[in-house]
């Protein structure tokens, strides 16, 4: 999977693309502490500042989500979505990009 991609644990493979609402990490490009760096796989982050795929205009600091248009990707939170994060940058030319983001995932 690429950067910023939205993924849960489970599936097909160990991990697979974030459907359902269930998101457990974010394929990191750079991850600040790598635990288990001698195993075979590829780098998730649950938690920190890590970039993500998001779908749609979104503003800095505004929540985000997973998106119901784009698998794998977030999108901006409305009141009742489960939040997963909090955007460190604007997409505001709306599409597919990849901006920076802090997300904090629950494993529930």
């Amino acid at each position: 999977y690429e950067a910023g991609t939205l993924v849960q644990f489970g599936g097909d493979k160990e991990i697979t693309i974030a459907k359902d609402g269930v998101v457990h990490g974010v394929i990191s490009e750079a991850p600040a502490y790598l635990m288990n760096a001698e195993a075979y796989g590829i780098p998730v982050a649950m938690i920190g500042r890590v970039k993500v795929k998001v779908f749609g205009a979104i503003n800095k600091f505004d929540c985000i989500t997973l998106s119901k248009d784009v698998k794998g990707f977030a999108a901006k939170a409305q009141w009742g979505d489960k939040v997963i994060g909090r955007a460190l940058e604007s997409n505001e030319l709306g599409g597919e990009h990849l901006i920076e983001c802090v997300v904090k995932l629950n494993l529930d």
